[in-house]
């Protein structure tokens, strides 16, 4: 639990949008000890995919996509990591997908944790604290997307 607590203080402690993303993608792989954190997000018609390799724009159907027919809120063993990783995904053994609640004006999206190790996710992990991840997540994409031009 303490895991999840140190990853969303570090979103918190975040200085701007850019810096929110590289927290999210880079920091909370060794915060969390996972391999590989993917994020997807849609806004303005825009999609991007953002990872450790960096961010991508994307269809923002394909964001859609992810947030529709993946099993969010779940942790679940896999044999191929969601799209969301981007090149990461071929690695990935268990993952858990996390939505993110659109409140406007924070665009919809999600966030894919991911481990080699199949069955990483234990219950320090649980739904809600994953949940939890997720709503600090989306508030402060919020906070920063209304302060920013």
């Amino acid at each position: 639990m303490q895991q999840i607590h140190a990853a969303a203080l570090a979103a918190m402690d975040a200085q701007d949008f850019e810096h929110l993303i590289h927290v999210v993608t880079q920091d909370w792989v060794d915060i969390l000890r996972i391999d590989a954190v993917g994020l997807g997000l849609t806004t303005s018609g825009q999609g991007i995919r953002a990872s450790a390799s960096g961010v991508q724009f994307i269809d923002p159907e394909q964001v859609e996509l992810w947030c529709h027919l993946l099993p969010v809120g779940q942790a679940r063993s896999v044999k191929h990591g969601s799209p969301v990783f981007g090149p990461a995904a071929d690695l990935i053994r268990s993952e858990a997908l996390i939505a993110l609640k659109p409140t406007p004006p924070a665009p919809t999206g999600i966030i894919a944790l991911g481990s080699r190790a199949p069955h990483n996710f234990g219950d320090y992990h649980g739904n809600e604290l994953l949940a939890f991840l997720g709503d600090v997540v989306s508030r402060m994409i919020a906070r920063w997307m209304q302060i920013e031009p």
